[in-house]
């Protein structure tokens, strides 16, 4: 495998007139690509695209499918393992977001509503998109 890129790393250098530096690194792996990969070119687009090499879409951003989400019932689930599930009326470019009507919660139990929350973006694990509001009673607690 070594041998075939060096091969192919040379040959693409004399396509180019001047040489490697005549192009930029961009177009050198782009055309190593179409050399080595020629059926999976898709996926190894894909491989560079999340590892920095090539930017990634705009609409695909996660800062830009959270901020289309704004209005909706979402949940957050913290570092430490509490819940919170609200309406996202705000986010900012930290992910810092603002929950309204927000309740607590932690193993499935709630522990508390709240009227409006800030929740750091720092301390957030993940984020439930249109996650559906449940029933938040404590009936299993009456019938004890």
């Amino acid at each position: 495998m070594f041998t075939l890129l060096f091969l192919v790393f040379f040959s693409s250098l004399s396509l180019y007139k001047g040489g490697f530096f005549a192009f930029g690194l961009k177009d050198f792996f782009k055309n190593l690509i179409d050399k080595l990969f020629i059926g999976k070119k898709k996926n190894l687009m894909m491989l560079l695209q999340k590892f920095g090499g090539i930017p990634m879409e705009a609409s695909k951003k996660p800062l830009n499918v959270l901020v289309k989400e704004m209005n909706a019932y979402i949940g957050i689930v913290l570092k430490n393992g509490i819940e919170y599930r609200g309406t996202m009326v705000h986010c900012d470019n930290y992910m810092n977001i603002i929950l309204e009507g927000a309740s607590e919660h932690y193993n499935g139990q709630l522990l508390a509503h709240y009227g409006q929350i800030l929740l750091r973006g720092n301390n957030i694990l993940y984020i439930i998109l249109n996650a559906t509001p449940k029933k938040e009673s404590n009936q299993g607690q009456q019938q004890s």
